[in-house]
């Protein structure tokens, strides 16, 4: 009874899942995934060549010193994005300090061909170089977001806040800083996603001090698909483990902040 219950909670529109459920839920896609990727055509290394290939990467051509060096600059570059975004959009609170944030916004539809000469130009090609390619490119989106969601909070919150008594600069800190924490650290797990997206390009168009990027580009001219995969997968799966630890870490920090409409 209870298993057919359960069926039919995955399968019906708008079900929600037990438990058990939802785990039968990643064991048919974990089991129907790896069953394609074994039947796929020969063309596309099978399972068995990515290990392999990533036993001999990690052994004898230091992938994970590599994927250190790639996660080092994704941190970095994320310091940086996180504290100038919040910066630019808690000072948007000050009419004659928007004209900046809403400027930066703007920026996220400039493509990176152009702007990576000026980087190359200003921070030499180095590591600053990348980092600074990478913050710029995430802080747009990041700024977005935010400033979005400063935009959203409704005037009764400041009205409440001030009720209380509170001067504006303590408006301010409760209600756009603490009030916006949990969709800060949102936003930072997402826009982590794109760093991880970025750094191997920018690691091929800046190749100091190595990288995944570097390994990747000197693999794709030897048509190495089997490497190429095994690189792919390991960058994905720091990637999942992190986001993973980031959402963790907001249930822990701010566990009434799930909108009740979250499909559980």
């Amino acid at each position: 009874m209870q298993t057919a219950k359960t069926l039919s909670e995955i399968f019906k529109p708008n079900g929600i899942p037990s438990r058990q459920g939802h785990t039968l839920i990643a064991i048919i896609w974990i089991v129907g995934a790896s069953l394609a990727w074994i039947l796929s055509p020969n063309a596309m290394p099978k399972p068995t060549e990515v290990f392999a290939c990533w036993t001999v990467l990690v052994n004898e051509r230091n992938l994970l010193g590599q994927l250190f060096t790639s996660y080092s600059t994704i941190l970095t570059a994320m310091g940086f994005t996180v504290l100038f975004s919040l910066l630019a959009t808690y000072v948007t609170v000050i009419p004659v300090a928007r004209m900046p944030g809403k400027l930066v916004t703007l920026l996220r539809f400039l493509g990176m061909t152009g702007l990576t000469y000026m980087f190359n130009r200003l921070f030499g090609v180095t590591e600053n170089a990348k980092v600074a390619i990478l913050t710029f490119g995430m802080t747009t989106w990041f700024c977005t977001s935010m400033m979005k969601t400063v935009e959203d909070i409704p005037e009764a919150k400041y009205d409440h806040a001030r009720s209380l008594g509170w001067s504006e600069w303590h408006v301010v800190w409760e209600v756009v800083v603490l009030g916006t924490a949990h969709t800060a650290l949102e936003t930072t797990r997402q826009i982590f996603a794109m760093a991880f997206m970025m750094v191997t390009l920018v690691e091929g168009l800046i190749r100091d001090h190595g990288g995944v990027g570097v390994m990747l580009i000197n693999m794709e001219k030897h048509f190495n698909l089997a490497d190429i995969m095994a690189v792919l997968l390991t960058l994905l799966s720091v990637a999942l483990l992190q986001d993973a630890f980031l959402s963790w870490v907001g249930r822990q920090i701010f566990p009434y902040a799930t909108s009740i409409t979250e499909r559980k």
